[in-house]
C-alpha cells in the first residue's frame, strides 16, 4: 500500500512538472502568433484554445463574476489577461475566471478519489502560482522590450521633426522603422487616425495604452507641439536622456535584487509543494491539524504567516525608480 502512495506521489509530481512545462510551451508558442489585425492588439482565432479562452465555461460565469468583485482575485487575473492578448489571444476576465475555477473543481475531485483534498488544495495552490510567475514575467519582459525601444524612438522623432515631418507623418515613420511592443504601440495609433480620429484622440490613446511614465510625457509634449506649432528637440533630448539613465539604473535594480526575487518565489511556493507531496505519500499527514479546534486555530495562523510573509517579501523587493 505505502509502494502504491509513493508511486502515486511520484506520479502526480511527474503531471505537475509536466503541466508547468506545457503552460510554458503554450505562452512561447503564443507568443509567435503573428498578429493579423493592424487596429487590434489581439487576434480572435476559431482554434479550441482560442474559443475556450475567449468563452470560458458558461455555467460558472456567475460565480466567476462574484470572485471578480475580490481584489485579491482581480490582482491574479488582470496580468493573466493581459499577458494572454499580448500572446494574441482574447478573454476577459469572468471567462478566464471561469476557467480557472473549472480546473480548480477538477482537480480538488480527481484529488479526492485519488489521494486527498489536502493535496488537491496544496496542487491547485501550486499551479495557480506558477501560471501567475509566468504571466507577470511575460508582462515585465514586455516593459523591458518596450522601455528599451524608446530612446531610439526619440531619436528617429527628431530626425523627422528636423526634416520638417508633420506630426501625423512622424508617428506614421515611427510606427514602420520601430519593432517590438513600442513598433505595435504606434501602429494601434496610427490606426486610429486611419479610422477618423484626430491627432489629440490618437494621442490621448497613446496616454492610456502606455504604462511607462516617458510614454506619458511624450504624448503630452506631442500634443502641446501639435497645438502651438512649437519646437521639439529640446523636449526629445532631455526625455531621451532621462530614459537612458532609468534604463540604466532600472537594469542595475534588477541585477541586484535578482537572486533576492527568486528566493522570495521558491519560499513562497515551497510549503505549500511539500504539503502536496507529503499528505499523497503520508496518510493523514495533517489529520490532527482538522481534528481539534486547536488544530485548525493554528493551520490558520501558520497560513496567515505565510501570505503575510510573501506580502513583506514582495513589498521590500519592489523597488520603484521616480
Amino acid at each position: 500500500m505505502e509502494a502504491v502512495r509513493i508511486i502515486s506521489g511520484i506520479g502526480f509530481v511527474a503531471a505537475f512538472f509536466a503541466g508547468a512545462i506545457l503552460c510554458f510551451s503554450f505562452f512561447e508558442r503564443a507568443k509567435t502568433v503573428r498578429r493579423g489585425q493592424r487596429f487590434s492588439l489581439l487576434v480572435v482565432g476559431d482554434g479550441i484554445k482560442a474559443k475556450l479562452l475567449r468563452n470560458g465555461i458558461k455555467p460558472l460565469w456567475k460565480v466567476a463574476h462574484r470572485l471578480s468583485s475580490l481584489p485579491i482575485v482581480d490582482r491574479f487575473v488582470s496580468p493573466l489577461c493581459e499577458a494572454l492578448r499580448y500572446c494574441g489571444y482574447w478573454s476577459n476576465k469572468e471567462s478566464l475566471l471561469s476557467l480557472v475555477v473549472g480546473v480548480a473543481v477538477s482537480t480538488l475531485v480527481l484529488s479526492y478519489v485519488i489521494a486527498s483534498p489536502v493535496f488537491g488544495s496544496a496542487f491547485v495552490v501550486c499551479l495557480l502560482f506558477f501560471v501567475s510567475m509566468r504571466a507577470r514575467k511575460i508582462l515585465e519582459q514586455r516593459r523591458i522590450a518596450l522601455r528599451e525601444a524608446i530612446p531610439e524612438a526619440l531619436q528617429t522623432m527628431k530626425s523627422c521633426f528636423n526634416a520638417g515631418y508633420s506630426l501625423a507623418q512622424t508617428l506614421r515613420y515611427v510606427a514602420d522603422e520601430t519593432a517590438g511592443p513600442l513598433g505595435e504601440l504606434f501602429k494601434h495609433v496610427c490606426a486610429e487616425l486611419d479610422t477618423g480620429a484626430t491627432i489629440d484622440e490618437a494621442l490621448d490613446y497613446l496616454k492610456q495604452e502606455s504604462h511607462e511614465s516617458e510614454l506619458v510625457f511624450l504624448a503630452a509634449a506631442l500634443e502641446i507641439q501639435h497645438r502651438t506649432g512649437s519646437s521639439m528637440k529640446q523636449v526629445l533630448d532631455a526625455a531621451r536622456e532621462s530614459v537612458m539613465d532609468e534604463i540604466e539604473l532600472k537594469q542595475t535594480l534588477k541585477t541586484q535584487t535578482a537572486q533576492a526575487k527568486l528566493s522570495a518565489q521558491i519560499v513562497s511556493i515551497m510549503p505549500f509543494a511539500l504539503i502536496a507531496v507529503f499528505s499523497l505519500v503520508s496518510e493523514g499527514f495533517l489529520s490532527p491539524f482538522f481534528e481539534s479546534a486547536t488544530g485548525m486555530i493554528l493551520l490558520g495562523v501558520a497560513l496567515s504567516m505565510q501570505a503575510l510573509g510573501i506580502l513583506m517579501v514582495r513589498r521590500m523587493l519592489k523597488v520603484e525608480v521616480v
